[in-house]
């Protein structure tokens, strides 16, 4: 506690002397766009160096110019989507920000920058953009990011009568293994789907099921399946089934087609797709931008600010 009001006592002593001294509350200036001592204290929580937290200011100021010159606004949805990250955040991590001299305000700043680069990212490329990228090769991205799988599961663990988690016996495994592979074969001969291998294999488990499997989605570095799972599932041809094994799971999966519009999943995830193609280009932009907006650093406000990392 007493750390903590030291720290606050400290920032607070940092900003009455920087503006009582100079007459100027800000940290630095980026052009005539002045960045405050709670907005510098933000970038240096999330960066690695001083010298990154700089930039981050740069690509602040940069970004707002580049609205300006080009006459762009924030969307009423992104500044929706503004309004709750600024909340949400403001709600979990104020007793930290205000201890760095963090207003709420100055959280508003930084997520607005965020969202400026969306903007500008829908106003140069997105669908109705001045340089558009094509469907096609967004879906042909969204389709190397993406696979999308139905898929039966059955755990290799079991809860003993004790309650305890034991791990089936080799045979056991392996006749479950025999069981989805021959489910696989007429999968893909065709003599039955894998809804119906679905409602197959849980009447043998005494389950009655009613509704068909759902598709679903998985990429690299997917933390709730993991690379290997991806791998193995985008090894299989399109409407291909085949057994994988996964995490003390086999499964029995069917790679689907997720790129036909009327499945609306890469409406749903085009924005993501359009940011790992062209994202690079509007921070490029941003940087070439900054680089010609002359830079003041308050070094004295800056230095003791940073002491409080």
């Amino acid at each position: 506690m007493k750390k903590a009001l030291c720290i606050i006592l400290t920032a607070l002593t940092i900003l009455f002397c920087f503006s009582a001294c100079t007459g100027e509350g800000y940290a630095l200036a980026v052009g005539e766009r002045k960045i405050t001592a709670g907005v510098y204290a933000y970038y240096l929580s999330i960066s690695e160096s001083a010298d990154e937290a700089i930039e981050r200011c740069r690509e602040l100021a940069a970004g707002e110019k580049l609205m300006s010159d080009e006459s762009v606004s924030l969307s009423a949805n992104y500044k929706r989507i503004v309004a709750e990250e600024v909340e949400s955040r403001w709600s979990v991590f104020s007793a930290y920000y205000e201890d760095l001299g963090i207003k709420k305000q100055d959280v508003t700043e930084v997520i607005t920058a965020e969202y400026n680069k969306k903007e500008l990212l829908d106003y140069y490329y997105g669908e109705n953009g001045k340089k558009p990228l094509s469907e096609k090769k967004l879906k042909k991205e969204f389709d190397n990011t993406y696979v999308g799988f139905k898929a039966i599961e059955a755990s290799f663990i079991k809860v003993s009568d004790m309650g305890e988690r034991v791990e089936l016996a080799d045979e056991e495994k392996n006749k479950l293994r025999k069981s989805f592979s021959s489910m696989a074969k007429k999968i893909n001969s065709g003599v039955m789907t894998i809804d119906q291998a679905n409602e197959s294999y849980n009447e043998g488990i005494g389950l009655i099921v009613t509704q068909s499997l759902e598709t679903a989605l998985t990429k690299q570095g997917d933390v709730l399946y993991g690379d290997s799972f991806f791998s193995e599932v985008q090894s299989l041809a399109k409407g291909e089934a085949g057994g994988v094994e996964s995490e003390g799971s086999i499964y029995l999966l069917q790679r689907k087609i997720i790129t036909d519009d009327e499945d609306g999943y890469f409406l749903m995830y085009r924005s993501e797709i359009l940011e790992k193609l062209k994202m690079s280009d509007i921070e490029k932009k941003l940087s070439e931008a900054g680089s010609e907006m002359q830079l003041k650093v308050n070094k004295s406000l800056c230095n003791d600010i940073e002491k409080l990392f």
